[in-house]
């Protein structure tokens, strides 16, 4: 083997073989060596096989519930409700439980690794590694009888074997995709390292989808406008002279429509965190997500996806050149604005790994304007090493700060006419365009073999770079060359097959005459034929997309190939006479043709094309794409009958996008994207390549004509009705969550799940399908594959996931003006929710206190300003309180917050959970630690148990307690109690007559009291509290107090609290706050649940720990173990000694009010409670 590759560098190195047979050569040598390396491996020595001792499947099960057990008793946290392949981290197991769950662990199984849970992230994980390492430890432990004695066969182990060998075989044999076999041919060889792309998305100026994008290709559009006022405003900055300091000579540009729009709330990101998100990294994780969609592939089904003992294994390649969002937060910072906006580019490829838990490598690629088809290169480069299993790649751009138009006219590298004229006459520039696409990667035998849907294929790729020139920017046409050249090389095409080039295009006097030459060199290599191969660029459509040029050139041949037409090119009428096309190889593609396949020597070749990218600093990417022709097999065709119709399945994650889904698929009927052809391959793309949402809309078609009217009738509204559409069915997931949670897998209803799958079986195969699609709406997860036996239809391309689009944008500091205030009744117990207050906030009270003296008959009142806390809370209220301070946090809608999701789902991670906290605690003058959104992690659970930190009674202590018999009811004063605004009390030094309080000195001047946001109460209720029987001994003051503060914190009350606590934390909008949503799934993550639970202790003055959001994880679960931690603090002050006074002298209020020991609620009941005591005694 090493004697022929010796050969052949010699035949090379003498000119006796050309580029194109030397590398088939070479690939074929290598293949052949590859192949003896594996068959020489089949059979690995000393290896040994044992029989299994017990079920596999039964100890997995077993270890799985002993490790759930382990788990729970270490978080407190019932083992039922922990999912085993759920990341620990949802449970809320930080760094410190995963040292104590070790070290339980050790107990059993002595001394493991200390990154053991961080290499195994789920029990089912977990649970792998030690049946793996621990079964007969397992066995006893659990146990399992042995079903079998242990067998073993030893196998003879040839001398020459190594143990390099074994350890190479073992590697190999946790390969996903194996090595496909070796063929004679060397060209089936370099076919064998084909990259299939099977998914594609992206949006350009002017198009939202791919469908639009073609059009304006086909059309010849130019989709080039002046810069748009939300980008801002050029008229400060433009100057058509050139050369003049600050300004640029040019206002045009390409531009994305919704750029500022996003949909956090689908990829559990509080709308907080989307804020100083950069929007690069937005766009890319949306379209990434659509990538998939196009593919008919789920996060599930990728996930299965396996490599080096990982699932997941997907590689993430982004381009990205700009990264200018941060400027606005400078600019912010110069005004005295604190803004600090996030601008790392690594985190637009991370992001995606992130929220698909994708293992592969993770990178995001600038080398400026080749970045995107370097990051295709790399990405290929990994598939073919067997890096990753699939791998997405694409790109990014986004025209966002005046900073890059004055920074490309001061280079004269922007054009002066607003278009990108390629390969035209008297182009002086390009027009930067914005863009987003990616596509998604995978073997070719493998893709062909899971019947992906496939729109091209990769034959290979190359970069390099343009080393020393003339100058930084100035291209080498050598350097072009031979990058072209070598991805033609390892393509193995002969580039006189290759019928269009998707140029650079950039319509520069220098730039486009030196790709050109560099292009003629590398072709003459191999031809001298002429004005054969179509040529064009996109940027004559769309602008210069910079870090996303090459992704968007890629598109476009995929597009051609898919509608076989080329699509013509723009500006192009007068050519650039510093380019001989008639001496080239090309000739620029002027009209909208068929793109027909060459026919070369009698043989008709399949379409090809190459993609080139120059980056302005050196860095060279091509990318050679070949059409997918299918083999002469075909898959066998599934008719949609009346005995076997389609089953249609939409989902969404509201209501509002469930429909706009509806009105997708009506656009696909119409634009014969979905026709009586593809029905069957749609329905089941829809049901295995979607995820299935809480909004579901099943139907039962035979024709694409009745799947229009059920569209149709559901969009008019007949679906939701009692006597509705007949097959048509509708459902939410959440209203029948309790109903199939006994369906979920445990030891306890093992008999009726498989009772339930058995059922479901049984429908499939007598084709009930209206029990399949009436169970599938109401929330029951079925595997759609078994509807198709052996052979299934194809994946198909279908209108993607409608994301929400509200505007997210980097925040700027407004000034607050200050109301005043008027008086009004005093309020007793609230029972509207918070929302119903808004605007209501400059009212104010007024009460006498005993204790101070009023003034003299015509004299002014004093008045005392005093914040206003409500009584008597339900915990619907603490909700509704919580989802709308939460909604505010995480610049949400309060429509948007629920109750019961998860907060790290909605967007609140540990740093903005801390800041939530602070302000819960700081209204409801608690002392909650940040961690307790771990604890209670939604709102329902954090409301209740805010109700109950909050209703913690006063300890008064011993030395402030006065007897009744010291108490002198005085005169009154007029007290102003303000609803919202942060006020002060001050308090009269003139006449105190209660001797207890005579010394002013003692009486504190201005106490600062925490703003609460309240409902007015309505004018002609009256606050008052509980009057004292006549037989009611002083000593039960206390017990009234106590009864007063238990009452206060209905979980309803909490659950309002919580919600609008939670809101302002993740900057949501109370009602965007779902107190049943979890709060992982409201963007509640480590930092921010800190920080909320700080805020809840703070108001409600108790000591919960963060991970108790973990442990009741929604709004309303939490506001119910608050309205029991409340109620536990009620009783124990309720059963304190009897020989206290009836009531706190007024300086002994103040005392504990300012020292922390009562808050402010409480200390108003406690005024109420001083005031009737003094009326009726």
């Amino acid at each position: 083997m090493d004697n022929q590759i010796k050969i052949l560098c010699e035949q090379i190195k003498a000119g006796k073989i050309n580029h194109q047979d030397a590398a088939k050569q070479f690939m074929f040598l290598e293949a052949q060596r590859k192949q003896k390396i594996i068959s020489q491996s089949s059979s690995v020595p000393g290896e040994e096989q044992a029989v299994p001792e017990v079920g596999e499947d039964l100890l997995r099960a077993r270890t799985t519930s002993y490790l759930k057990t382990l788990l729970a008793a270490v978080i407190k946290l019932s083992a039922r409700q922990i999912e085993a392949d759920a990341p620990l981290e949802k449970y809320g197991v930080d760094s410190v439980m995963v040292l104590q769950l070790t070290g339980q662990l050790e107990k059993t199984f002595g001394t493991l690794p200390r990154t053991l849970l961080f290499e195994y992230q789920n029990i089912q994980e977990l649970s792998r590694y030690f049946t793996e390492n621990y079964r007969e430890q397992l066995i006893n432990i659990l146990g399992i009888e042995e079903k079998a004695a242990a067998s073993r066969r030893n196998v003879p182990e040839p001398a020459a074997a190594t143990e390099v060998e074994k350890l190479a075989f073992r590697g190999r044999r946790r390969l996903r995709f194996p090595a496909p076999p070796i063929a004679a041919a060397a060209e089936q060889e370099i076919r064998a390292l084909d990259i299939a792309i099977i998914g594609l998305a992206g949006r350009y100026p002017g198009a939202q989808n791919m469908q639009e994008f073609w059009h304006n290709l086909r059309d010849g559009r130019d989709c080039i406008t002046e810069i748009p006022q939300d980008r801002w405003d050029y008229g400060l900055y433009f100057d058509a002279d050139r050369g003049k300091a600050g300004k640029s000579y040019s206002k045009w540009g390409g531009f994305l429509e919704g750029m500022d729009r996003f949909d956090p709330r689908f990829f559990n990101i509080s709308p907080r965190e989307a804020k100083i998100m950069d929007p690069q990294e937005r766009l890319f994780l949306e379209c990434v997500y659509e990538t998939l969609e196009d593919a008919g592939y789920t996060r599930g089904t990728l996930g299965q996806c396996r490599g080096f003992d990982l699932e997941g294994n997907v590689g993430v390649y982004a381009g990205v050149m700009y990264e200018e969002y941060q400027l606005y937060g400078a600019q912010e910072q110069s005004r005295g604005r604190p803004v600090a906006l996030a601008g790392s580019p690594a985190s637009i490829a991370n992001r995606v790994s992130y929220f698909f838990d994708f293992h592969g490598p993770s990178m995001a690629v600038d080398t400026m304007c080749s970045s995107s088809l370097t990051a295709i290169h790399l990405a290929c480069q990994s598939l073919r090493q067997g890096e990753c299993g699939l791998a997405i790649a694409g790109g990014v751009n986004v025209s966002i700060h005046p900073n890059k138009y004055l920074y490309l006219a001061q280079g004269r590298f922007i054009s002066s006419k607003g278009r990108c004229e390629s390969f035209g006459q008297g182009g002086d520039g390009y027009v930067p365009g914005e863009g987003v696409g990616a596509v998604l990667l995978k073997p070719l035998s493998k893709a062909v073999a899971d019947g992906d849907h496939i729109y091209g294929v990769i034959k290979g790729t190359a970069i390099n770079h343009g080393g020393k020139t003339n100058g930084y920017t100035v291209p080498n046409p050598n350097a072009q060359a031979s990058v072209i050249g070598r991805a033609f090389a390892k393509a193995g095409i002969d580039p006189r097959t290759i019928s269009y080039l998707e140029a650079h295009g950039t319509g520069t006097s220098l730039g486009d005459p030196i790709e050109i030459a560099g292009l003629t060199k590398t072709f003459r290599q191999y031809t001298q034929d002429k004005q054969f191969c179509a040529i064009g660029s996109v940027k004559s459509n769309i602008g210069h997309c910079e870090s996303a040029a090459g992704i968007s050139g890629v598109t476009k041949v995929l597009l051609q190939l898919k509608y076989q037409q080329l699509a013509p090119s723009l500006h192009s009428q007068t050519l650039n006479p510093n380019i001989d096309f008639s001496n080239t190889p090309f000739v620029v593609q002027q009209e909208y043709a068929e793109w027909q396949r060459p026919l070369i020597n009698g043989r008709e070749i399949p379409r090809r094309a190459g993609v080139s990218s120059f980056g302005a600093g050196g860095s060279n990417a091509h990318v050679v794409i070949e059409e997918y022709i299918t083999e002469d097999e075909q898959r066998p065709s599934i008719a949609i009958t009346t005995q076997t119709p389609a089953i249609i399945v939409l989902s969404a994650k509201n209501e509002d996008q469930l429909y706009a889904q509806a009105r997708n698929m009506l656009a696909a009927i119409d634009g014969q994207q979905l026709t009586d052809v593809n029905l069957a391959d749609a329905a089941y793309t829809l049901q295995v390549g979607r995820e299935a949402m809480d909004e579901r809309l099943g139907m039962i078609v035979k024709s694409i004509k009745e799947l229009r009217e059920k569209l149709n009738n559901f969009l008019n509204g007949l679906g939701n009705s009692p006597d509705g559409v007949e097959e048509l069915y509708r459902g939410q997931v959440k209203r029948n969550k309790e109903a199939f949670a006994v369906f979920i897998a445990n030891e306890d209803n093992e008999d009726m799940v498989k009772m339930l799958a058995a059922t479901v079986d049984t429908w499939m195969a007598k084709g009930n399908y209206t029990g399949l699609i009436d169970m599938w709406v109401r929330g029951l997860n079925i595997d759609w594959n078994k509807l198709y036996g052996g052979i299934k239809p194809r994946r198909i391309s279908l209108p993607t996931y409608p994301f929400a689009r509200e505007r997210y944008w980097a925040p700027m500091t407004e000034s607050k003006a200050a109301g005043n205030t008027t008086a009004s009744p005093a309020v007793a117990a609230l029972d509207k929710p918070a929302s119903e207050s808004a605007g209501r906030i400059q009212q104010s009270i007024t009460l006498s206190l005993p204790g101070v003296s009023s003034p003299r008959s015509g004299d002014k009142a004093e008045s005392i300003p005093m914040t206003r806390v409500p009584p008597a809370k339900s915990a619907e209220l603490f909700q509704a309180e919580l989802a709308t301070s939460l909604a505010a946090t995480l610049a949400m809608k309060v429509s948007d917050i629920d109750i019961d999701e998860k907060f790290i789902d909605m967007g609140l991670d540990s740093i903005v959970g801390v800041e939530w906290i602070r302000e819960i605690n700081a209204k409801y003058s608690t002392s909650i630690a940040a961690t307790k959104v771990y604890d209670y992690p939604t709102i329902r659970e954090f409301a209740g148990f805010l109700q109950q930190e909050a209703s913690e009674p006063d300890r008064l202590k011993p030395d402030m307690e006065t007897s009744a018999a010291n108490f002198t009811p005085a005169k009154t004063a007029k007290v102003e109690l303000p609803l919202l605004e942060a006020g002060a009390v001050e308090l009269d030094k003139q006449t105190l007559s209660n001797p207890a309080i005579s010394n002013p000195n003692r009486i504190p001047a201005k106490i600062t009291l925490e703003s609460i946001p309240l409902p007015l109460p309505a004018p002609e209720k009256e606050a008052v509290a509980p009057l004292p029987e006549a037989n009611e001994r002083p000593g039960q003051f206390h017990s009234s107090v106590a009864s007063i503060a238990a009452e206060s914190f209905a979980a309803e009350s909490l659950q309002a609290e919580l919600t609008t606590i939670l809101a302002r934390v993740l900057d949501l909008k109370p009602s965007d706050v779902d107190i049943d949503a979890k709060f992982i799934d409201i963007g509640l993550d480590s930092i921010v649940g800190v920080e909320w639970i700080q805020e809840i202790n703070t108001r409600f003055g108790t000591s919960i720990i963060a991970t108790k959001v973990y442990d009741y994880p929604t709004v309303r679960e939490f506001a119910g173990f608050l309205e029991k931690e409340l109620n536990k603090a009620g009783q124990r002050l309720d059963q304190a000694p009897s020989e206290s006074s009836p009531v706190p002298s007024l300086q002994e209020l103040v005392q504990l009010v300012r020292q922390g020991d009562i808050n402010i609620e409480k200390a108003n009941h406690i005024f109420q409670t001083i005031q009737l005591y003094e009326t009726h005694n």
